[in-house]
């Protein structure tokens, strides 16, 4: 089972460089970014406890009354039988109020790794984690090296294998993986493109009070267009709560972007890109793919363009209670 459904690849990547001299190293097909600062290490007793210290392990924050958590969990579930991650040790760590309350929600049935009870989010805030789920992957010293949304299965192979391949204790400046955290807001800053309408633009600038979703799509993909068509939906139960929302389609020619885009009105400002540097620097591996971020422009969500998913997300975020964000329309599930 993946962990993230197959949607539209965003498209053939172009040629790569030709390779440097030297021996033959194997490279990972989900890129490591540029060196960044490790958000933080993990308490080392938490680590020994659950046979996590000098492991690759995946720590899955959540709520046993969350049902996207409960969702994460089911999923990562499924990781022990799928196999070829043997490096790979499993926790999770829950919003409980003792081991009691974690086998009288599970029935006698719990997931095939051990759940953690967290009850004054002593954990979570020791590694960051203000919004669930989040999964965070840590290496064989205990630094964090990813921290966000579920990866896909096929980065998380890639990931745990590049870990294992790594010196027992690497230096302070570790590369993180993924997208999270400061790269994800350096990035924000940094995005400037071409609008449809109006003058370029850097993402950056169109962040709310309430937080801001950047869609990324393009003209090829049909889930792409269908969420397209639920931006407009989307963007009024949103703006409710002084969130805004973007467009930016990837890789398409202008000639070709212009056209779809006039049929299609999504109610939002749409930035381009014709070239592959922003897939690329955003890690966008297939489209539709959305982004939410609070209004200090903080990632929260990354994943698929399942709306109720966002909405989770940014009501978390805005202190909301669950529900209080609904849409009329349901994403796409692809992407």
């Amino acid at each position: 089972m993946a962990l993230v459904a197959a949607g539209c690849d965003s498209g053939p990547a172009p040629a790569p460089p030709p390779p440097a001299p030297g021996p033959e190293t194997a490279r990972p097909s989900a890129p490591l970014p540029p060196p960044a600062a490790v958000p933080a290490t993990a308490p080392a007793d938490f680590l020994a406890a659950h046979g996590l210290q000098g492991r690759i392990g995946l720590i899955a924050f959540g709520s046993l009354r969350d049902r996207l958590s409960q969702k994460a969990l089911e999923t990562m579930a499924t990781i022990p039988a799928a196999g070829g991650m043997p490096d790979l040790v499993l926790a999770a760590v829950a919003m409980a109020d003792d081991a009691k309350a974690v086998e009288a929600h599970y029935g006698g049935f719990p997931p095939p790794f051990p759940v953690v009870p967290d009850a004054d989010g002593a954990l979570a805030r020791a590694l960051g984690v203000g919004v669930h789920p989040t999964a965070v992957l840590v290496d064989r010293a205990g630094r964090v090296r990813y921290h966000g949304p579920f990866p896909q299965e096929t980065h998380l192979y890639d990931w745990v294998d590049a870990l294992g391949r790594e010196k027992t204790e690497p230096a302070p400046d570790a590369v993180a993986i993924g997208l999270w955290g400061p790269e994800a807001r350096r990035l924000l800053d940094a995005t400037r493109l071409p609008r449809l309408a109006g003058d370029p633009a850097r993402l950056a600038d169109f962040i709310q009070p309430g937080g801001l979703l950047v869609v990324f799509a393009d003209v090829q993909c049909p889930f792409a267009g269908e969420a397209i068509t639920d931006v407009k939906t989307v963007v009024e139960g949103l703006a409710k709560h002084g969130a805004a929302t973007v467009l930016v389609n990837i890789g398409d020619a202008e000639a070709d972007v212009r056209p779809y885009y006039a049929g299609k009105d999504p109610g939002v400002p749409v930035l381009f890109d014709v070239t592959r540097a922003i897939e690329k620097a955003w890690h966008v591996d297939e489209v539709p793919k959305a982004y939410y971020f609070t209004g200090q422009g903080a990632l929260v969500y990354r994943g698929k363009a399942m709306w109720d998913n966002v909405a989770a997300a940014a009501e978390e975020s805005l202190g909301l209670a669950p529900n209080a964000i609904q849409f009329s329309v349901r994403g796409t599930e692809y992407g």
